[in-house]
């Protein structure tokens, strides 16, 4: 049961369809986590554009080592999926600058470090890391008439794979970015 006022909830699920997709998600704690009473570290969000059918999603895994892990993948979600809609919203459908994205999800958790460390200045990669540190897996699903095209871009060591799908478009690439205080970071297009 929770102890504080920071309550999160064990379990979040939802689900919804488009013309062209559904879309099911799901947030589960752990079993360790739970036994030891920690709460939720990971988070979702998911956001449709009615415009172009685009579905923007995000999910983060905060770092367990971290002092706020929760706080720092919700953020990353959060304003991940508002810079995927704000450029999906102005470029027909897609994200055409992932280092744009990438960039503001990083100068957001800096800034939240710097509030909450209560700092004058900019809150250095290292700190933030310390307090925020999260994984993010950030992506759209554009429907095209070719069927449709799925991006994604990956920060940290949580995984992307695909099953079940077929596109005639595929291409994926492997990239760092020095913006994030992460060691891996790819994207793929598919």
């Amino acid at each position: 049961p929770p102890t504080g006022m920071s309550y999160r909830p064990d379990t979040v699920c939802d689900g919804w369809s488009t013309a062209a997709l559904d879309v099911r998600l799901a947030s589960v704690r752990g079993y360790e986590h739970r036994h030891d009473g920690t709460q939720v570290e990971d988070d979702a969000a998911i956001a449709w554009d009615q415009g172009t059918g685009t579905v923007a999603f995000a999910v983060a895994d905060g770092v367990s080592e971290a002092h706020q892990p929760h706080i720092g993948a919700q953020l990353a979600c959060r304003s991940a999926v508002d810079e995927m809609l704000s450029q999906v919203r102005n470029e027909g459908g897609f994200v055409v600058d992932w280092h744009k994205m990438l960039s503001t999800v990083h100068w957001q958790l800096r800034e939240q470090a710097r509030r909450l460390l209560h700092l004058q200045d900019e809150a250095g990669v290292q700190e933030t890391a310390e307090l925020l540190g999260t994984t993010l897996v950030a992506g759209t699903a554009t429907p095209t008439e070719r069927g449709v095209e799925v991006s994604v871009v990956w920060v940290g060591d949580s995984g992307v794979t695909s099953s079940g799908c077929s596109s005639s478009m595929a291409s994926s690439s492997r990239h760092s970015s020095s913006n994030w205080p992460s060691d891996s970071t790819g994207a793929s297009r598919t």
